[in-house]
């Protein structure tokens, strides 16, 4: 691999006596281009055929205004890639997501591309109850407002339905109950989308 040398020939000296390493720069620029580029002299020369992005150092890159910053840092459990928009601080999480199962609950998580968080879980509720949906890592705190939850399936025993009472701050309360009205037990599934 060529080594680039900055400053090159210097003010006094002779084009001839460095041109050992200026050929080494002009060797290194190539070396250069073809990360993540298509090199000289194929065709769509200069174009991306890939993006690598290394993590960040030194923590969350400054904002910028009027500027767009696309970058990746380490999310929960790997390197995930982010955005902020103009001199905005707010950070936008673009690809983390789980569904490990926390709690033995089946709970699940992911950002959307603008900001927006999408948890998904089951829960087993008797009679009038709470539940918190907002237990996934990382949690969002911008979710205390209430999100917009919704129950997407229950189980097969069609004996017992639930309706939402409340959904604010980190938890629902939801009322299951059986054919006559009555109280009953039943495990659901429910999905929640919110800031």
């Amino acid at each position: 691999m060529a080594t680039y040398t900055s400053n090159i020939p210097t003010a006094p000296e002779q084009p001839r006596n460095s041109q050992s390493v200026l050929q080494e720069n002009a060797n290194a620029i190539p070396e250069l281009l073809v990360v993540d580029h298509i090199g000289f002299n194929i065709p769509n020369k200069g174009k991306h055929n890939k993006v690598t992005m290394p993590r960040v150092t030194g923590g969350v890159p400054a904002p910028v205004a009027n500027e767009l910053t696309l970058y990746s840092n380490a999310g929960a459990n790997n390197t995930e890639l982010f955005f902020k928009r103009d001199a905005s601080a707010t950070v936008v999480n673009m690809t983390e997501r789980s569904t490990d199962g926390n709690t033995g609950s089946q709970l699940g998580w992911t950002f959307l591309p603008s900001g927006i968080k999408m948890v998904w879980g089951t829960a087993n509720i008797t009679g009038v109850n709470s539940f918190n949906y907002n237990t996934a890592n990382p949690t969002f705190p911008g979710f205390n407002a209430g999100p917009m939850l919704q129950i997407t399936e229950q189980t097969a025993n069609p004996a017992f339905f639930v309706s939402i009472n409340t959904a604010a701050g980190a938890s629902a309360t939801v009322s299951v109950k059986n054919s006559a009205g009555a109280s009953a037990t039943g495990t659901f599934r429910w999905i929640a989308i919110g800031r």
